[in-house]
């Protein structure tokens, strides 16, 4: 049993000072001592959720299936350095032959950290495929979800698609279900399009305004369209790079905090040094938090660090920590039918918090009621 005491208790509809109880895994009890938050006392929150993330410090998820535990160990160490206890853990266009492999390994292998898989290509548009390598894009076909699902033992999946592409709807509309979640991206889908497949369940869009059709006044996209249906997750790359402050602010306040999810989209040489590396079949450049494609200005992916992103989105919105806690964990746990068990300080839930200063500095990273990480 564990007692976290004389702590300001921040949930997204909820924020007081109090304590909880830990036994094991669980949160057992919380008690609210007061309404009031205690300027002076740190602030407990649900730990974060990156729900598209293709790695860091040099673990690449399209190789998981040839990875050591003990590097897995070492990104997850890391990881809890951002305050970060779950992942999607999040693959590129690759051969069919190597996506069976990589749902091969999801289904036999137990890593508590990958809370479900993000399967971002190949079944995308060549006209919306950013770094993504034209040749192996694929049309989906019913056989080859159903092998995908199969392979995986049925654990939780996000797929991104471009549904408006050969047989991409069809093949997978009818596989939706509390473990397959569509995610309409890398798409050149017009407005229409998008209402028949959130009329269809489709409720989410991959890296809002990246990789799919625009905002546009006459031949309305994507990005029209999720302004209009109330019921569509949008993740957002809120780095200030991908997505201009300016432009961050207004999706804030055209969705609200309830319908973002904060994703890094960070890559294998997040935490590495700056310089030239081979990524999927690209040559990329790391500059910074930032990676281009070699001798260009094309965005290739990210290397932030997840708190980083969470302190920018808190600096230039100024939001609550409540509506923090929406965008970087309890939005993604609702949109993937998780939100009864994490994303929440609560009785009955799973014990993965994080312990912020008021500068959000991690202190702490509980995860599943054990330090994992704690700062010196």
């Amino acid at each position: 049993m564990r007692i976290i005491k004389n702590i300001n208790i921040i949930n997204h509809n909820d924020s007081f000072f109090g304590e909880i109880h830990i036994n094991e895994n669980i949160i057992e009890k919380v008690v609210k001592i007061s309404d009031t938050i205690n300027a002076s006392a740190d602030y407990l929150l649900p730990a974060f959720v990156d729900g598209h993330t293709h790695g860091g410090y040099g673990l690449n998820f399209n190789d998981l299936d040839k990875v050591t535990q003990e590097e897995i160990n070492e990104y997850k160490n890391q990881l809890f350095k951002e305050g970060v206890t779950n992942v999607a853990f999040t693959t590129i266009t690759a051969p069919i032959e190597n996506i069976y492999k990589l749902a091969e390994w999801y289904g036999k292998n137990y890593n508590d950290i990958f809370i479900a898989w993000h399967i971002e290509g190949p079944f995308i548009s060549t006209m919306k495929k950013g770094a993504h390598e034209e040749k192996y894009i694929n049309f989906a076909s019913s056989e080859i979800i159903s092998n995908i699902i199969n392979f995986s033992q049925n654990k939780k999946i996000i797929i991104t698609s471009a549904l408006e592409e050969g047989n991409n709807f069809d093949s997978l509309i009818n596989f939706a279900s509390d473990n397959f979640y569509i995610s309409l991206g890398h798409s050149n889908a017009t407005f229409k399009d998008v209402i028949k497949y959130y009329k269809n369940g489709v409720n989410r869009v991959t890296h809002l305004y990246n990789a799919m059709s625009a905002h546009n006044h006459r031949e309305p996209g994507i990005v029209n369209a999720v302004f209009a249906l109330n019921g569509i997750y949008a993740e957002l790359i809120a780095d200030g790079h991908h997505i201009d402050n300016n432009v961050i602010l207004e999706t804030i306040k055209i969705l609200g905090f309830n319908r973002i999810m904060v994703v890094s989209d960070s890559l294998s040489v997040k935490g590495l040094n700056d310089g030239d590396y081979y990524y999927d079949g690209f040559n990329i450049t790391k500059k910074g938090k930032m990676c281009y494609l070699q001798d260009s200005n094309t965005i290739a992916g990210s290397a932030f660090k997840y708190i980083d992103i969470i302190k920018h989105v808190k600096n230039i919105s100024k939001c609550s920590l409540s509506d923090l806690v929406k965008i970087s964990s309890y939005n993604f746990y609702k949109s993937i039918g998780l939100s009864n068990v994490y994303g929440s300080i609560a009785k009955n839930y799973i014990a993965d918090l994080v312990i912020v200063d008021k500068n959000l500095n991690i202190k702490e990273t509980i995860k599943n009621g054990i330090s994992v990480y704690k700062e010196l």
